[in-house]
């Protein structure tokens, strides 16, 4: 596979034309690997890795390279493989020493801290359970608050690859609230997580965001090299944020570099359709179907669509737009994103946020993705409380055109820490994005990202993606426009050239099924123009392959022309035969121009008769003679 036909699918060709040398690419970035299995290093003298410094952070090392391990490093920060090459500062940990020594899972103890900002898992794992085999619910529970704790605590953004069978329940670490979830864009993925607790309940979707690749966990480094230049990129614009934290290492942490906001970026950026050159899968009916349809605005089997990371860049870049409760524009713009240190009506925060994104332009979808972290207590004094609370929150799309405010899209789940939204917008219409609080007054934050995104005709054939039955085909679902080649008659001419409604000579075969350089009947007509292309006398008898004899003289119309009138009677000679005598003077009809005269042509053919005149009449004659002939003679 090509490194470039991935990178286009994932937008990063896009985003580096766009940048040019101010692309970031992980320069001085910190970030773990954690793997499973005993040998759980990359191979070092991998070419990808020269000049990289790798840390194996596990008690018990690894006991050798790993292939699995190796081709993760490379998607995740390879020098040709990766969109952070220049990451140089690489920590790996097994899955059980990521588990037990880091998260201190089994223990009283508070995870540890680590100043490396993004992890990638690409591992699954089953409930903890004893030697017995036996599940370990509790156990397994207390490991998953505590990662929650650790994302949201030190703002550790972890990407985790889900198992690659639909089927299958394994709760590690799909079931955790805060993590990034990378699947497939084959959807051969799980596609809901396991439950756990009274809080990490079943019924959620596993997947936010999908790549197109062959495993989960080939999948989850690219969206992990994708968070790593995100990071990057909002930590250098301090001006993009509004506001920043530090977490337990000390770092300081801007808005924009938060885990809820990029989450929300990665989710609001994702492409809903795509048009991969890396694979033959593809996104072409995000949502359409009702049994796809989750309850918070995303899709069973993709989650919020395919990693975008040049729309994800455009969000963060687009800088923090706050809400009019927070003394935000009455306008903003239709990209963006949002911090919300204090919401939920508790000690004066905000039960309601509103975003107004002013007049649409039409020809856009609208994404919205609202993201928070699961609340979990965590370190009290060295001592590790796992007590933890589900916030939730509403999304709304409000159309507030001419003062109307009709709801015209919602993400009303109870269950999920994230709302999504995708709509089609309506050309001069006005938008407002609104976040409620649902159930009684919290107090908790949250990141918001939108973004409006111009309609894609990928295969040219006039009609946008997500009205088109093959985006990749542009004969589907028509063949005449201009982009498509189809020559249904195979004469040279496209069926769009043809016209889809042309008949030429007016028979029941459509032009474009008509052939213009095909001659069915031999009759020297072209099909396209033949009204009767199996029937050689038609339109014309004239024609060689035509045995017509419309005067039954043994002589077809051809040989006798269609214009010969041998006798100059005014009718043609193959309407006149050339055998019959009707009037019997031994002159055919064809060469006789009075056929029922006997006595022409040939007077030789007739015999007079002279009449006899009586004496009376004989009388008369003279008289009249004799007069003519004095009148003749006076007028001389």
């Amino acid at each position: 596979m090509s490194m470039a036909d991935i990178f286009q699918d994932v937008g990063y060709n896009n985003l580096s034309a766009t940048l040019g040398s101010s692309l970031p690419d992980g320069d001085g970035f910190a970030v773990l690997q954690v793997e499973a299995g005993v040998n759980f290093v990359p191979d070092a003298n991998n070419a990808e890795f020269a000049g990289k410094t790798f840390q194996d952070l596990s008690d018990t090392p690894s006991a050798g390279a790993s292939g699995h391990a190796t081709f993760v490093g490379q998607y995740f920060y390879g020098l040709t493989s990766s969109m952070s090459p220049a990451v140089t500062d690489i920590a790996i940990l097994g899955a059980n020493p990521f588990l037990f020594e880091f998260l201190k899972s089994g223990t009283s103890s508070s995870p540890e801290q680590t100043a490396r900002r993004i992890a990638n898992n690409s591992w699954v794992g089953d409930y903890l359970s004893n030697s017995n085999g036996e599940v370990l619910m509790l156990a397994t529970s207390n490991l998953l608050r505590r990662l929650e704790w650790v994302i949201d605590r030190d703002e550790f953004i972890q990407v985790v690859a889900p198992d690659n069978s639909i089927s299958n329940t394994r709760p590690l670490l799909t079931t955790v609230y805060n993590v990034i979830t990378a699947g497939r864009t084959d959807a051969n993925h799980l596609s809901t997580v396991a439950e756990v607790d009274a809080i990490h309940v079943t019924g959620r979707p596993a997947i936010h965001l999908v790549v197109p690749q062959s495993s989960t966990s080939r999948a989850a480094p690219y969206v992990s090299s994708a968070a790593v230049l995100l990071v990057e990129a909002a930590h250098a614009n301090a001006s993009w944020s509004d506001g920043s934290t530090s977490n337990r290492a000390g770092s300081v942490i801007y808005n924009a570099e938060r885990s809820e906001t990029i989450k929300a970026a990665l989710m609001a950026g994702a492409s809903r359709f795509t048009n991969n050159t890396s694979s033959t899968a593809n996104i072409d009916d995000y949502r359409v179907a009702a049994a796809n349809q989750t309850d918070n605005g995303l899709d069973w089997r993709y989650g919020a669509g395919q990693l975008n990371i040049n729309n994800s860049y455009a969000i963060l870049a687009a800088g923090e737009q706050t809400s009019i409760q927070e003394g935000g524009s009455t306008t903003l713009s239709y990209t963006g994103f949002d911090y919300m240190p204090r919401f939920g009506g508790r000690r004066g925060s905000d039960a309601v946020a509103e975003y107004n994104l002013g007049t649409a332009s039409g020809n856009q979808f609208f994404t919205a993705s609202l993201v928070w972290n699961l609340d979990v207590d965590g370190d009290s004094g060295g001592f590790f409380n796992s007590t933890a609370v589900l916030r939730n929150l509403n999304l709304y799309l409000v159309d507030t055109t001419a003062g109307a405010n009709t709801v015209v899209a919602s993400s009303l789940s109870g269950i999920d820490n994230t709302e999504n939204i995708f709509f089609e917008l309506i050309a001069g219409h006005d938008y407002q994005v609104r976040v409620e609080r649902s159930g009684a007054n919290f107090e908790w934050d949250y990141s918001l990202a939108w973004q409006a995104t111009d309609f894609v005709d990928s295969d040219g054939d006039g009609l946008f993606d997500h009205l088109d039955s093959d985006i990749l085909d542009p004969c589907v679902p028509t063949s005449f426009v201009a982009a498509c080649a189809l020559d249904s008659d195979g004469d040279g001419l496209t069926n769009f050239q043809e016209g889809e409604a042309a008949n030429t000579d007016g028979d029941l075969v459509l032009d474009y099924l008509d052939s213009n350089i095909t001659d069915t009947d031999g009759d020297g007509l072209v099909d396209q123009l033949d009204v009767a292309n199996d029937d050689p006398c038609v339109p014309n008898t004239f024609v060689s392959v035509c045995d017509t004899d419309s005067d039954g003289d043994g002589f077809t119309d051809f040989e006798e022309g269609a214009t010969t009138d041998t006798d100059n009677d005014g009718e043609l000679d193959y309407l006149e035969s050339n055998t019959l005598d009707d009037d019997g003077d031994g002159v055919s009809n064809q060469l006789d121009a009075w056929s029922d005269d006997i006595c022409l042509p040939d007077e030789s053919q007739c015999s007079f008769n002279v009449p006899f005149i009586s004496v009376f009449g004989q009388t008369l004659l003279a008289i009249s003679l004799l007069f003519l002939s004095r009148r003749h003679f006076r007028s001389s």
